[in-house]
């Protein structure tokens, strides 16, 4: 992959699973790479510029290719190798820095030397900064901070050696001491701080999956509750004398056993929560496409919410993704209301707008369908369930449903009907 790729791939932020201290190296790098094409590009206009007062074409010439090879070889360093620093890299920085320094000396006039040598100037400092960076030790550091000094007094005293008492070389000379020092101890205390992130994200994780333990056999505990609790309140309410009451007594018994067997196999003792997962997911994604969803969850339906097939939740999902995106592009509006009822043996989905309405295409028929609504009402018609559609400027209301798996806890079949609501 290209550097630029790389750029752009990473330019996002932090990528998934990568460490708070990598992620700051690289963000880190991006400064670096940006200002090095920047300074190494001034470089490399201004001299040919300078080309007639040059004393030594042919060195500026292998200057500028000495500068060229050492830029590309640490910005590839930096993007595609994604090695931030090392001793490396500061001695190839701070040499470079020293012998253009000297080379400057020996091309650039001495009249207005401090002026001319402006880009490179520039350049030394985005080299020492970057060798600052490379974790390289404080005495190394101060010592090729010292090696630039030397080179840049060297580069005005053999031109007017009275600009060394300008305020301009005393800020580069002041510059070239205080900012590898700052630079290191910025760097150093991202990367600590970096640290210390990493490890508040592994506590937070850790005390994550402890929780979602704790919430599972809570959860656990009370369908438990509920299934053996209903199924006892059967048995002693049943006539066992009736053959019909003794199977139904012997089925919900079975369908405990059941759970329970499912429970140790899976972890999970039952499987109501990918119906509150599958409107969450699909609220989520509404959501991120700008349409704010209300859920109105009845408390009996939260607490044993309905089992469907794969399939069928597949086809309810489907379809329930279908009319959002309707809502969203068609009525014209950015917030709904999805209600969540239990009627009979159909779990119901409501989704209700005010909105300008749906318009002919949404609701067509026939050859037209596929392009509809009707493709969805025709696979929960085809399950048991059914999808209704009423549309006018003002209030668009669909009604989704499909089967529900037979459920053993209170709270389905005659009481989480039609008129419980939230």
């Amino acid at each position: 992959m290209s550097i630029a790729g790389r750029l752009r791939r990473r330019s996002g932020g932090r990528v998934p699973g990568e460490s708070a201290e990598a992620g700051i190296e690289w963000r880190i790098a991006k400064i670096l790479i940006l200002f090095r094409l920047l300074h190494a590009g001034q470089v490399g206009t201004t001299l040919p510029s300078l080309a007639p007062s040059l004393r030594h074409p042919v060195l500026a010439v292998m200057l500028l290719v000495a500068l060229a090879g050492e830029s590309g070889w640490y910005v590839h360093r930096l993007a595609s190798l994604r090695q931030y620093g090392g001793g490396i890299t500061a001695a190839v920085e701070l040499t470079t820095a020293v012998l253009a320094l000297l080379c400057a000396v020996l091309l650039l006039p001495p009249a207005n030397r401090d002026v001319l040598a402006t880009p490179l100037l520039d350049l030394t400092t985005e080299q020492l900064t970057a060798a600052a960076l490379s974790r390289i030790s404080p005495p190394r550091l101060l010592a090729g901070g010292a090696a630039v000094i030397g080179a840049y007094i060297t580069l005005i005293l053999t031109g007017d050696p009275g600009d060394l008492g300008h305020v301009d070389a005393i800020v580069a000379v002041s510059g070239y001491i205080v900012i590898p020092v700052l630079i290191w101890r910025g760097g150093q205390y991202l990367r600590l701080l970096a640290k210390d992130l990493d490890s508040a994200q592994l506590d937070l994780a850790a005390t994550s999956r402890t929780l979602a333990h704790e919430e599972e056999r809570r959860r656990f505990g009370t369908e438990l509750h509920n299934y053996l609790l209903h199924t006892l309140d059967v048995f002693f309410g049943a006539d066992l004398t009736d053959p019909g009451g003794g199977q139904r007594v012997r089925g919900l018994f079975g369908l405990v056993r059941e759970r329970l067997r499912n429970y140790m196999e899976t972890g999970r003792f039952s499987e109501p929560v990918p119906f509150l997962d599958m409107l969450t997911r699909q609220i989520a994604e509404a959501e991120h496409e700008g349409l704010t969803v209300q859920r109105v969850l009845p408390e009996l339906v939260r607490l044993n919410p309905p089992a469907l097939t794969p399939a069928d939740g597949q086809l309810l999902e489907s379809a329930l993704r279908a009319v959002l995106i309707n809502v969203r592009a068609k009525a014209g509006v950015d917030s709904a209301v999805l209600r969540v009822t239990v009627l009979g043996g159909l779990a119901q989905l409501t989704v209700t707008d005010h909105g300008r309405g749906f318009p002919a295409d949404v609701l067509a028929r026939g050859p037209d369908a596929w392009r509809s609504l009707q493709r969805h009402h025709g696979d929960l018609r085809r399950i048991g369930g059914d999808m209704t559609i009423t549309s006018r400027p003002g209030m668009t209301q669909v009604v989704l449903s499909a089967p529900k798996l037979p459920a053993a806890a209170p709270g389905t079949a005659g009481s989480a009907g039609a008129g419980d609501t939230a």
